[in-house]
């Protein structure tokens, strides 16, 4: 139900998405304030189960949107904290054309016109009498809107648009792909060498490969006034659109225009960049069924876009293969460490988003894992809807680092690092960043506790067990049996200091639940429960116990080793350089998009201008 899904016709109002506003109430425990925007009461209903917590609580918000014929139903379930600033969150709407009719029904009453009977459905009468008519923005400036903004809504409504314009009405899918498939096979890509399903490429039905990309990029390059048009609408790197955050730092901000394609496993990116040496490219990456997390993948294809835009530049270009080369982390001198991890530090509590630029170009050139954790804490601190997925990435699932960043954390009077985050993150419902807190709860148990360190996580894993009990329950079962009996102490220590009822604590009755539906009497799940209910727990020999130490507190392991051989992933990259004239057609579909685990398949053109030259293909790895 997500608002970059929502359906097209039509009557389409607002890309069919309805804005949700949530504000806390007065009192905590009372129900928070939830408003839409449009205010289309006959059409929408309120399902509103939003609690206010305390005002240094920690926000959960999950709406979503359910279809009810011809009405939408909206469920929105939490918690926000008192006195916090309201949230607005976008949702699509069940059925577009009672969206619409319903909300014009809205505006007309509330300008005083009087308005009988009811939204239905119905073809229109031959005795109806135009009243009003409307002309869109430009074509240009629609596709402008549609590219920066990667909007799937504008996409499909111009496919569908084409069908009625050029195959007649009503436009429809199947008309509008026609119309696209008639210019792509004008263009040298014949039918039958890809798979076109829709128009956004939302699902995962459409089959291009780079070198089809390359090709219509390179044919509408050509193409006067179409082109400049076209590539305007493109985002920049490190400027707008979607490519606003991508490339900073890199040769290719300000330089580089090109279009994100974003699926789960999936990432692409085609478009055109004018190197230092003053040539232009047209270039298109596509890379999909990798192994592990997004990040590295994405960062490579930013450092390949470095590398294009130095061409011609040997500097420049010796400054972007060096940051293309696998690093291995190294130590820094301890006082330039600590300097940076202050400076970091100090940026993180700032919470600024206009420091984002400098902290994810930081990022990529930091190769110390201590200060990455510092950097990825910054980045979420300053963009929390986005900069969650850096700090899991930095931060392992372990206690070393953790150690190591603590005990100079402590010399230069730092708070502790990290930890609140992971503590957002996970009361939103994210099992990593549940192990990652797991692995430092024995931190805080035992003699040598940190409790700086106990306080932040007793206080915090309770509102986890409130807010996402299901989550915490399955990252508990998982957990090693040390740290999961660790996280359950810290619990039970938050729900006394808080005084939680247990009796209506999420997690507990999770628990409960669970106990009554097993088969047979479960000791560990027994033994956490009357932890958290303050009662004697089982007899100990039915307890599972983990032979695993406990971190010692104040420890300095030694420094991680160095990575594995690059390309153990398995991917394959290809990378050609290729005259943006020469007759080349169309390879199968699938082509370099299918190798190994992942695979990558980098078709670069040159653009007219000059002598025109190719290089042969360079297998290797990038991921």
């Amino acid at each position: 139900d997500k608002a970059w899904a929502a359906g097209v016709g039509a009557l389409s109002l607002n890309h069919n998405a309805v804005a949700i506003y949530i504000t806390p109430a007065d009192r905590v425990g009372s129900r928070a304030l939830v408003e839409v925007e449009p205010e289309a009461h006959d059409y929408f209903v309120i399902d509103n189960r939003v609690t206010t917590v305390r005002a240094n609580g920690r926000r959960k918000l999950r709406p979503r949107t359910v279809s009810e014929g011809e009405r939408t139903r909206i469920v929105v379930e939490g918690r926000i904290p008192l006195q916090a600033d309201s949230m607005v969150m976008s949702r699509r709407v069940g059925d577009p054309a009672f969206y619409y009719g319903q909300t014009v029904r809205m505006l007309l009453r509330q300008r005083g016109i009087r308005v009988s009977g009811r939204v239905k459905r119905g073809a229109i009468p031959q005795t109806a009498v135009l009243i009003q008519s409307y002309d869109s923005p430009e074509l240009a400036e629609i596709i402008h809107d549609m590219n920066k903004a990667s909007s799937n809504f504008i996409a499909e409504m111009v496919v569908k648009t084409l069908g009625a314009e050029l195959k007649g009405t009503p436009g429809s899918w199947p008309k509008g792909l026609e119309v696209a498939e008639d210019l792509l096979a004008e263009l040298g890509i014949p039918r039958g060498t890809y798979v076109l399903k829709n128009g956004s490429g939302l699902n995962d039905t459409n089959r291009f490969t780079a070198r089809q990309i390359a090709t219509l990029l390179q044919a509408v390059w050509k193409r006067f006034p179409v082109a400049s048009e076209f590539v305007s609408s493109l985002g920049i790197a490190a400027r707008d659109g979607t490519m606003r955050l991508r490339m900073e730092g890199t040769d290719a901000a300000g330089r580089l225009r090109a279009k994100t394609g974003t699926l789960e496993r999936v990432t692409a990116l085609s478009g055109y960049v004018q190197s230092l040496g003053g040539e232009r490219y047209v270039f298109s990456v596509l890379v999909n069924d990798w192994a592990g997390k997004s990040a590295p993948v994405i960062s490579s294809i930013d450092r390949l876009g470095g590398m294009l835009a130095a061409l011609g530049a040997p500097e420049a270009g010796a400054r972007e293969a060096a940051l293309a080369a696998v690093v291995v982390p190294q130590d820094a001198q301890p006082a330039e460490l600590k300097a940076r991890i202050a400076t970091y530090a100090a940026l993180a509590a700032a919470g600024d988003k206009k420091n984002l630029p400098f902290l994810r170009s930081a990022l990529r050139s930091e190769r110390d894992p201590l200060l990455r954790i510092v950097l990825a804490d910054a980045v979420y601190r300053s963009d929390p809807d986005q900069g969650g997925g850096a700090l899991l990435e930095a931060m392992p699932p372990s206690s070393e680092l953790f150690l190591r960043l603590r005990s100079v954390g402590r010399e230069l009077s730092l708070p502790v690092p990290a930890v609140s985050s992971l503590l957002d993150l996970a009361v939103d419902g994210s099992t990593e960043a549940l192990a990652r807190l797991f692995a430092l709860a024995p931190l805080a148990r035992g003699a040598q506790r940190d409790e700086q360190l106990a306080a932040m996580l007793a206080d915090g894993l309770v509102e986890v067990g409130d807010a996402s009990p299901d989550e915490m329950f399955a990252a508990l079962r998982v957990a090693p049996a040390h740290q999961a009996q660790a996280a359950i102490e810290l619990v039970a220590a938050g729900v006394e200091q808080t005084g939680t009822d247990v009796a209506r604590y999420p997690l507990a009755q999770a628990l409960h639940k669970e106990i009554s539906q097993e088969s047979a009497p479960d000791a560990q799940l027994e033994s956490w429960l009357a932890t958290i209910e303050r009662r004697p727990a089982p007899p100990p020999e039915a307890v599972a116990h983990s032979a695993a130490p406990a971190a010692t507190p104040g420890a300095v392991p030694a420094a991680p080793p160095p990575p594995g051989p690059a390309g153990a992933a398995g991917h394959q990259a290809r990378r050609a350089l290729l005259p943006a004239d020469q007759s080349r057609g169309p390879r199968h579909p699938g082509d370099g998009c299918q190798a190994g685990i992942g695979g990558l398949h980098c078709p670069v053109s040159r653009l007219p201008r000059g002598r025109l030259r190719s290089t042969p293909s360079i297998v290797g790895s990038l991921c």
